[in-house]
């Protein structure tokens, strides 16, 4: 503990406080001292106008933080119900498209058939792709 001395309204005060804080009790008694000096000149009154002074500063900051941690809970609030939301359609998203693999592959006009006819498409596809690919490149060359 460090002992330090005040002054407030003229007034010396010796306060102990914890090691390390003696910059912040200081701090405070000029804050006290600042009030105190804006009132008329009798001591144990103005010493309670300054107090609440103080006091009614300190509910005002408690109170807009009061009102602002009550909006942020509420934008936290919508954003959970907007996320809980998404979750459900990815949800039916992953059921319906795990009933569609569990269905078998699909042809090119939607119905099913069996994984065989799916597996002789492949060839074929490979092929289309090629000859896309050779007109791709005789066309860049006909075009530079």
């Amino acid at each position: 503990m460090s002992e330090i001395t005040l002054k407030v309204g003229g007034r010396i005060f010796s306060v102990a406080c914890t090691t390390g804080e003696e910059d912040h009790v200081r701090a405070l008694a000029r804050r006290i001292d600042g009030k105190f000096a804006q009132l008329a000149p009798r001591y144990s009154t103005n010493l309670l106008f300054a107090a609440l002074q103080l006091a009614d500063e300190l509910d005002e900051i408690s109170a807009e933080r009061s009102a602002d941690s009550a909006r942020e809970v509420e934008t936290l609030k919508a954003a959970a119900q907007d996320a809980e939301a998404e979750i459900a359609a990815l949800r039916e998203t992953v059921t319906r498209l795990e009933a569609e693999r569990a269905a078998g592959p699909a042809d090119l006009f939607g119905s099913n058939k069996a994984a065989g006819d799916a597996y002789d498409l492949a060839p074929a596809l490979e092929r289309f792709a090629a000859l896309l690919e050779d007109c791709a490149v005789k066309l860049h060359a006909r075009n530079a």
